[in-house]
């Protein structure tokens, strides 16, 4: 794989690497990046809110108070969506305003605003207004369903828009924010003492949402992650237990492989629902009996995703030489279709989309490379979809069982036309040639000053030279990850290879070209780790 240095120059010194860093992420000043400003204090140019957009929403909804008038709150039940929801209702209810959570069913409801969510909210009694939080920007038929029933709808949101008019009656919108970033930038409008006290959810949601970690979304999840640090959420706290994680030492890592997971399992396979009860639960019995549901619906969730990814592996192998998989089965689980698109991507280094099919109708979850924006791609071929939404790097859609052979054949040949002035191979960027001086564990723990790691800001990872493999070992339960043992110079250290069990290099291979990030292992002692993306022999 070849390999594209973001510099050509080789630090002599950490100072000498903070300055190429720095230049690599288009940065002439580190303080704010280093130290971003809290949320509260961030300027229009960076939240995308603008207030001629925000200040008719406050005022509608200090309307709907002092009206008595009912208020529903349409959540998602993804971790980004049970966040906002809980955000903004904690907002209203502490203003006093009448206001009701729901989070659509994945199975019943489909994502978002969908007609069926709405025929089913609207059964028992009709809101005066609905207010969505991370969806709703492409709810074109159930916003037209709900004026007409005389429902007043606000849409705040941040997924990509659509070229038609949305008939909603506000917009807030911005893609500069994950969906509880903006749930939360209102709530702040609105009672600021309340937002303060929810701003571990935003970080929390932004960090699981995957947006770039950059501008106000490295705000949101930098201040988020130390408001996580200190919760007094009993129900956070709960989670925590259950999950074996250490409060005062939780990362973005922690909240991507931890406590995310949990949250979204409930959306996956069962109601999202007990996940903002347990966001929102002041009663310490309750948020026993809710972490622990939220457990064991991950461990379910993590087996039906286990055996999905090794079935959809073996179809993915028939399509190596494509630009991109496009996996279906009759046996896929729907709450799981986007971890398994995730674990493709991984794996094969390409975009994928999976899909369960139902009997006359599939569910697609899609995941990309920065290479392709996924939506766009889908809005290309949309002629072959029922619908569709989502990000640059995820989307979903919905399509008729009839139509997965013209929609795959027309989305790869779509993706090829993409890639045509791409590289053959996929490149793998490292930051730079790091000399053997500096591949060390001071350099580690200096690196750690760009947390919080993601997209847009991934962790730093660089061309490493004439290093031995000593040792070569499958590990993990479903030995999916490889532990090597590296000598670089007078130094023995520690590589892993994530969710790649080849064999890049065997035992006493010599002068090689390692690509990795410097990590700190602090499982027994502090140690480096090197995380590896790549192991070449050197040229």
């Amino acid at each position: 794989m070849p390999v594209k240095l973001l510099s050509t120059m080789v630090p002599p010194s950490l100072e000498a690497l903070e300055a190429i860093l720095l230049q690599n992420r288009g940065l002439t000043d580190g303080a704010d990046f280093f130290q971003p400003p809290h949320p509260s204090q961030l300027p229009q140019s960076l939240t995308g809110i603008i207030p001629n957009k925000l200040k008719p929403v406050i005022d509608r909804l200090y309307q709907a108070r002092d009206n008595h008038e009912e208020v529903v709150i349409f959540g998602d039940y993804d971790a980004d969506g049970v966040c906002a929801t809980a955000i903004l209702w904690e907002a209203l209810f502490s203003i006093g305003i009448r206001a009701l959570p729901f989070i659509p069913d994945r199975f019943n409801h489909g994502y978002g605003l969908t007609v069926a969510a709405l025929d089913d909210l609207t059964k028992k009694s009709k809101p005066d207004v609905i207010i969505t939080v991370d969806n709703g920007i492409v709810a074109y038929e159930s916003l037209e369903a709900a004026r007409a029933q005389g429902i007043f709808t606000i849409v705040t949101d941040h997924h990509q828009t659509d070229t038609k008019t949305l008939p909603a009656d506000l917009i807030l919108h911005s893609t500069k924010l994950s969906g509880s970033g903006i749930a939360w930038m209102l709530a702040h409008a609105l009672v600021p003492e309340t937002a303060a006290t929810s701003l571990e959810l935003a970080g929390l949601a932004t960090i699981a949402d995957q947006v770039p970690l950059l501008g106000a979304n490295r705000s949101v999840a930098f201040h988020g992650l130390k408001a996580l640090q200190n919760t007094k959420r009993v129900g956070l706290k709960e989670l925590f237990a259950v999950a074996g994680v250490e409060q005062n030492s939780i990362t973005e890592k922690t909240v991507g492989f931890s406590i995310a997971p949990r949250i979204n399992a409930m959306g996956r396979i069962a109601s999202a629902m007990d996940a903002l009860r347990l966001l929102c639960t002041t009663s310490q019995v309750r948020a026993q009996h809710l972490a622990q549901l939220l457990q064991d619906k991950n461990v379910e969730r993590q087996q039906l995703t286990l055996e999905s990814v090794n079935l959809a592996k073996a179809q993915a192998e028939e399509q190596k030489n494509q630009p991109l998989l496009v996996i279906h089965s009759t046996t896929y689980h729907e709450g799981v279709i986007g971890l398994i698109a995730g674990r493709l991507v991984e794996e094969y280094k390409k975009p994928a989309i999976v899909i369960a099919v139902g009997e006359s109708t599939g569910k697609g979850s899609a995941r990309s490379t920065p290479q392709v924006n996924i939506v766009e791609l889908l809005r290309s071929v949309r002629e072959h979809l029922l619908e569709l939404g989502g990000h640059p790097m995820a989307a979903g859609f919905s399509i008729s069982q009839d139509k997965l052979i013209a929609f795959t054949q027309a989305a790869q040949k779509k993706t090829t036309q993409l890639l045509k002035n791409e590289p053959e191979e996929a490149e793998i960027e490292a930051e730079c040639l790091l000399p053997t001086t500096l591949v060390n564990l001071e350099s580690a723990l200096y690196l750690e000053k760009y947390a919080p790691f993601g997209m847009g800001n991934p962790l730093p990872s660089f061309q490493i030279d004439g290093v031995t493999c000593l040792s070569s070992q499958l590990v993990g339960k479903q030995g999916n990850h490889r532990k090597y043992t590296f000598q670089l110079g007078n130094q023995i250290i520690t590589g892993m290879s994530w969710y790649n069990s080849q064999e890049q290099a065997k035992s006493m291979d010599e002068n090689l070209t390692v690509i990795a990030s410097l990590t700190v292992e602090r499982w027994r002692s502090t140690a480096l780790l090197l995380s590896v993306q790549s192991i070449q022999k050197r040229k």
